[in-house]
């Protein structure tokens, strides 16, 4: 099969496809020469920030992966050394979703919905059933994928 790459989903696709059967995208001449996308981890937790830090980090990765036109991001934020929920996965979780509200994100997944939306999320970008979290139900980890 000759084919091209879809500048939306990043699969593979017949060349000859007016869409593609993976995302339903109409396919174009960009098609052809983008490359496939990345997607990074992003570790919010390491250096113990306030919840306000953490909050200018997240926005400072979420504009980076803008400009680095990445398809996905995926947050560490960790759930809090009692087991029941951090400040930190909190107020990250709220900053996606308000970020999400506003139309900037594409989709928002926390960490213990990733198994049940695997199947979704490895149609729609493929780089990402490498990633272990895919698999279990992490709760101090959220996925956004790109708008």
């Amino acid at each position: 099969m000759d084919s091209v790459i879809c500048r939306i989903c990043g699969n593979d696709v017949d060349r000859q496809a007016g869409a593609c059967p993976h995302c339903g995208s109409v396919l174009g001449a960009k098609a052809i020469h983008r490359q496939r996308e990345k997607y990074r981890t992003v570790n919010l937790k390491s250096d113990m920030p306030t919840v306000e830090e953490c909050r200018q980090k997240l926005n400072a990765e979420i504009h980076r992966a803008r400009a680095d036109n990445l398809k996905a991001v995926k947050f560490i934020h960790g759930y809090g050394s009692s087991g029941t929920g951090g400040k930190l996965r909190h107020a990250v979780r709220q900053s996606l979703d308000s970020l999400s509200r506003q139309g900037q994100l594409g989709m928002v997944v926390y960490g213990e919905d990733l198994r049940e939306q695997r199947s979704t999320l490895v149609k729609r970008l493929p780089l990402l059933k490498q990633d272990l979290d895919l698999n279990r139900q992490n709760k101090g980890v959220t996925l956004v994928i790109m708008k």
